[in-house]
């Protein structure tokens, strides 16, 4: 018998996710916290990835650091969106 796969609705913005992002996903029913709003300030990446695990959220974000700890390091996660924008000020949401 298949086994059904976990999915993660909840949401969690790194500091350098535009914070408009959070209010979309907010719209759409998701569970959205932000670093910049939610959680002390300036908490290195592999805090922020254990936070994201453990309140099993996936991790928007900028910042490609967040390859190295999964793949290289082999931290645990929860699932980790990266975007890869030019100008983030053209976007809009």
């Amino acid at each position: 018998m298949a086994t059904k796969q976990q999915t993660y609705q909840d949401r969690i913005l790194d500091a350098n996710v535009e914070y408009r992002l959070a209010s979309f996903l907010t719209s759409l029913n998701h569970d959205v916290k932000t670093l910049v709003r939610d959680y002390p300030h300036a908490l290195p990446d592999h805090a922020v990835l254990a936070l994201a695990v453990q309140e099993k959220r996936v991790l928007l974000t900028n910042d490609r650091d967040f390859g190295e700890l999964i793949f290289r390091q082999h931290h645990p996660h929860c699932g980790v969106i990266l975007f890869r924008l030019k100008n983030t000020n053209e976007i809009a949401v």
